[in-house]
């Protein structure tokens, strides 16, 4: 999927802790995840949409990004720790 690795190549980003913790969480679930960054870019494949309504009726909100040619991704804000640790465990309820 060369246009995902190219939408980061030009906006860059920077990494933290928390969001290094999050992109590990979502790998550890099958998940494509860019390098780690304060925003996560994470490839759902056809799912995406689903995830995305699943995520929000949890409280959590992920910006679906088609408009930017990456229709099968999500952009996840890191937050604090315990924070992310709850939208992991929402995340391993929807998608096992």
């Amino acid at each position: 999927m060369a246009e995902f690795g190219g939408y980061v190549s030009e906006r860059g980003g920077c990494s933290t802790p928390v969001s290094t913790w999050l992109a590990e969480a979502f790998r550890s679930i099958g998940s494509q995840v860019l390098p780690p960054q304060t925003v996560l870019l994470v490839h759902f494949r056809p799912e995406t949409i689903a995830i995305e309504q699943a995520l929000f009726e949890r409280g959590v909100i992920a910006w679906p990004m088609p408009g930017h040619g990456l229709g099968e991704c999500l952009r996840i804000t890191g937050e604090t720790h315990p924070e992310n640790q709850g939208m992991h465990a929402n995340l391993k309820v929807i998608q096992p």
